[in-house]
C-alpha cells in the first residue's frame, strides 16, 4: 500500500520540467550581473580555463562537453547554479564539484549518462538529471548526503516501472517535489517505491499524447489502454492535475477514469481537449470526492457547468472555470440547480468566459462583457472578487459586498476613487485599481486592515503622505508607471516612503512634469532639494574625491589600466564605481553620494557609454550639480569618435556641451 498524505501528481503533456523549478533557481542564486556568465552555444569542448573566479552563475549548455575532470570547475568557488545540459556528457569525476561548496542548483540534462552519477555535497537544492541513458532510477548511498535537495528531476527513456529500493536512498531528505521528465516508457510505479519519501508534496510526470502529430499522423497516436490505469488504486494522492492534453478517441470507461481515493482535495483539468470535438468523458464517483476543497476545469471549451459534480462537493472552496465557453443561459440551464451549491466557497473564477449580467452569477469576472444593473447578492462566506478587464465605470464599488476582502479592478474604467467607496469594505486586505484613469486617491482614507495597494498605471500626478498614514498594516504599493509631478510636495515620497514598500521601485518612477524634468528618475526630487538647501555647498565643502568617474563597463580594462593609473600617480582620488560604491545602497543613491562628494565628474565617452542605461542619470545629476552649484564640474574624455548623428535623441544636451566646452581625446595611435 502506498502510504502518501499529501503528495501531488501532476500527468501532463509537453510540460518542460525547466519551468517548474525556473523561479526557484532565481531564488536561490540571487547574482550580481557581473557574475553571470553565459557560454551556451559556444561549441565548448571541454569546461574553459580562467574563468572569472567570482562567478557564481554559469551557463555551458548546448556544446560538446564529454567529461567533467576534477579540476574543471575548480577556479569558481562562489559558484551557485550550473547548467551543463545538452552535452554529450558520459563521465562525471567524483571530485569535480569538491571545491564548490556553495553551489545549490546542479543542471546535467539531456546527456549520455549510463547511471546516476554520485553527489556528495550536501547544499545542492536543485539537482536536475533528467534525460540521460540510465537503466535504472537506483540512487546511490551518496544521495543520503544531500539533506537540503529540495528538487530532484529525473528521466530516461529505458525504463517503465519504479522498483521498491529505487529511492531508499532518499529515506531522510527534505525532498519535496520529485519530477519525471523524459520517460516515455515510464508506466508504473511499484507500490512502496516512493512511500519512503517522507517530505514529498509533488509528483510531476511528463508524458507525451502526440498531441502535435494527431491531426496529421493519427495512427502513430494511438494509445489502446487507460494511460493512467496504473494510478487507480493510488489512495495517498490529495491534489491530481491533467493538464495539456488532446484525445483521439475515449476508452470505453471515458477519458479519464480516476483513482479510488477518498483523500483527493485538489482537482486540476487545465487545457484538456477532444481531436472528435466532443467534450472528454471524466469517470469519477463523487464519493471520493468528500475531503476536496479545489476544483478547476480552465480551458475545456464547456459551456455547460458540471452541475451535479459541483453540488455533490459540499467542502469546496475553490471552484475555477475559467477560460471556458460559460454564459447566462448555461448557468440558467435546467440541469443546474443552485439552491445548495456553494456552502462555503470562497473563491469562484469565471474568466475568460462570456459572461454579461453581474446580478446573476457574480464573482470572478475578468475578460468577459459584464454590464452593471439590478442589485447583485452575494454569499458573506465569498471574499474574494476579480472583475477585471471589463467596462464597469465608477459605480462598480455599489454592486460588491461588504464581506470582500481581495477585490480586483483592474482595467475597468474608473476615473476616480473616494473614501467612502474604499471604507465600505471593513476587511479588505488586497486592492487591485492597476491599469485605469485614476487621477488622484483620497487623502484620507483610513483602512486599517489593507495589506496590498496597487495602483500602477493610472493618471496619478502624487501621492500624499496622509494615504499612507491610513494604511497601518500596508507591506506593497505598486504605484509605479503614472505622470508625477516632482515637485517638493513630493519630496516626502523619496525620504519619508520605506521603498520597500515599492515592488516596482525605482524604474516605473518617472517624472511627468515640469517639462524640464520630463522623463527623468523620481529620485531628482532628491537632488533638487539638497541644492534647494545651499547654492554655497560647493565652496563651502571639503571633497572626498578629486573626481568621479563616470564610464561604461565594457571600458573598464583601458579605464583601470590607463586612466586611473595616470592620474592616481600624481596623488589624484578617484571614485570608481567597481571599487568604491557602498554595497548595500541603491545605485542612484551611490550615483549621488558620488557626485556630490566629488570635485569634477569625468566622462569616459564612447559608443559604449552612451548605450548604456545608466549613463543618463549619472550625466544628469552631474549636470543638476553643476548647475545648482554655479561650478564647472564637468571633464569630458573621448575614448573613440562619437559621430554627432550616433548620439540618441535622449543625449540632446550632450550635443550641447560637447560643442560649448573643450574636451580631451584619446588618440587613435
Amino acid at each position: 500500500m502506498w502510504k502518501f498524505c499529501s503528495a501531488r501528481l501532476i500527468c501532463s503533456a509537453d510540460l518542460d520540467s525547466a519551468t517548474k523549478h525556473e523561479n526557484i533557481e532565481s531564488e536561490l542564486c540571487v547574482t550580481l550581473r557581473q557574475a553571470r556568465l553565459d557560454l551556451s552555444y559556444h561549441n565548448c569542448t571541454a569546461v574553459p580555463k580562467n574563468l572569472p573566479a567570482n562567478t557564481q552563475y554559469l551557463d555551458l549548455s548546448h556544446s560538446d562537453i564529454s567529461r567533467l575532470k576534477s579540476n574543471d570547475v575548480a577556479g569558481i568557488p562562489n559558484l551557485c547554479h550550473l547548467n551543463l545540459s545538452y552535452h554529450k556528457i558520459q563521465h562525471i569525476s567524483p571530485t569535480v564539484f569538491t571545491n564548490n561548496r556553495i553551489i545549490k542548483v546542479l543542471i546535467i540534462s539531456y546527456n549520455f549518462l549510463m547511471t546516476i552519477p554520485d553527489f556528495h555535497l550536501p547544499q545542492y537544492r536543485v539537482l536536475d538529471i533528467s534525460g540521460n541513458l540510465y537503466s535504472s532510477y537506483r540512487l546511490g548511498n551518496s544521495f543520503r548526503n544531500l539533506t537540503s535537495l529540495n528538487f530532484l528531476l529525473l528521466g530516461t527513456p529505458f525504463v517503465d516501472v519504479t522498483e521498491v529500493e529505487d529511492f531508499a536512498s532518499l529515506r531522510n531528505i527534505p525532498l519535496k517535489h520529485l519530477i519525471f521528465s523524459e520517460s516515455p516508457k515510464l508506466q508504473r510505479f511499484k507500490p512502496g517505491s516512493l512511500a519512503e519519501i517522507k517530505d514529498l508534496q509533488e509528483v510531476t510526470l511528463t508524458m507525451s499524447f502526440c498531441h502535435k502529430l494527431i491531426k496529421f499522423l493519427p495512427q502513430y497516436c494511438s494509445i489502446s489502454s487507460d494511460p493512467f490505469e496504473g494510478f487507480k488504486e493510488t489512495q495517498f494522492l490529495s491534489k491530481l492535475a491533467f493538464v495539456n492534453i488532446v484525445y483521439n478517441e475515449d476508452t470505453p470507461d471515458g477519458s479519464f477514469l480516476l483513482p479510488h481515493t477518498v483523500k483527493l482535495r485538489s482537482l486540476i483539468f487545465n487545457g484538456i481537449m477532444h481531436y472528435q470535438y466532443s467534450y472528454p468523458k471524466i469517470n469519477i464517483n463523487v464519493a471520493w470526492l468528500s475531503q476536496m476543497t479545489y476544483l478547476k476545469f480552465s480551458g475545456t471549451g464547456m459551456n455547460i457547468p458540471p452541475c451535479k459534480l459541483i453540488l455533490a462537493i459540499p467542502p469546496l472552496m475553490t471552484l475555477d472555470l475559467s477560460d471556458n465557453l460559460l454564459n447566462d443561459e448555461g448557468f440558467r440551464w435546467p440541469g443546474c440547480s443552485y439552491t445548495k451549491a456553494f456552502p462555503v466557497l470562497r473563491q469562484l473564477s469565471l474568466s475568460r468566459n462570456r459572461f454579461v449580467n453581474l446580478s446573476f452569477i457574480s464573482p470572478y469576472l475578468s475578460f468577459n462583457s459584464i454590464q452593471l444593473g439590478k442589485e447583485c447578492y452575494w454569499p458573506s462566506h465569498l471574499v474574494e472578487l476579480s472583475l477585471s478587464n471589463n467596462d464597469l465605470g465608477n459605480c462598480v464599488f455599489g454592486y460588491l459586498s461588504p464581506h470582500f476582502r481581495q477585490i480586483n479592478l483592474s482595467k475597468t474604467g474608473i476615473t476616480a476613487v473616494t473614501q467612502k467607496a474604499i471604507t465600505s469594505f471593513p476587511n479588505l486586505t488586497h486592492l487591485f485599481l492597476s491599469s485605469n484613469s485614476i487621477q488622484s486617491l483620497p487623502a484620507d482614507l483610513q483602512v486599517i486592515s489593507m495589506l496590498v495597494l496597487y495602483v500602477d498605471q493610472n493618471a496619478i500626478t502624487s501621492i500624499s503622505q496622509g494615504l499612507i498614514l491610513g494604511l497601518p498594516r500596508l507591506h506593497s504599493l505598486m504605484a509605479g508607471n503614472n505622470p508625477f509631478s516632482c515637485s517638493c510636495n513630493s519630496y516626502w515620497f523619496v525620504t519619508a516612503l520605506n521603498i520597500l514598500l515599492l515592488p516596482d521601485w525605482p524604474m516605473d518612477y518617472i517624472c511627468a512634469a515640469p517639462p524640464s524634468f520630463t522623463g527623468m528618475l523620481g529620485v531628482w526630487i532628491s537632488v533638487k532639494q539638497r541644492s534647494c538647501m545651499g547654492n554655497k555647498r560647493l565652496h563651502d565643502a571639503s571633497f572626498h574625491y578629486h573626481a568621479f568617474v563616470s564610464y561604461s563597463q565594457h571600458d573598464s580594462n583601458w579605464v583601470e589600466s590607463h586612466l586611473v593609473p595616470s592620474l592616481e600617480i600624481f596623488g589624484l582620488s578617484l571614485c570608481i564605481h567597481d571599487r568604491d560604491f557602498v554595497p548595500g545602497l541603491w545605485i542612484v543613491d551611490n550615483i549621488i553620494n558620488c557626485v556630490e562628494n566629488s570635485y569634477k565628474t569625468l566622462f569616459v565617452l564612447s559608443q559604449n557609454f552612451v548605450q548604456s542605461e545608466w549613463f543618463s542619470y549619472e550625466l544628469f545629476f552631474a549636470q543638476r550639480r553643476a548647475i545648482s552649484t554655479q561650478e564647472n564640474s564637468l571633464v569630458f574624455f573621448l575614448l573613440e569618435l562619437i559621430p554627432a548623428n550616433s548620439l540618441p535623441q535622449k543625449f540632446l544636451k550632450l550635443k550641447t556641451l560637447l560643442r560649448e566646452q573643450t574636451y580631451l581625446e584619446w588618440p587613435e595611435d
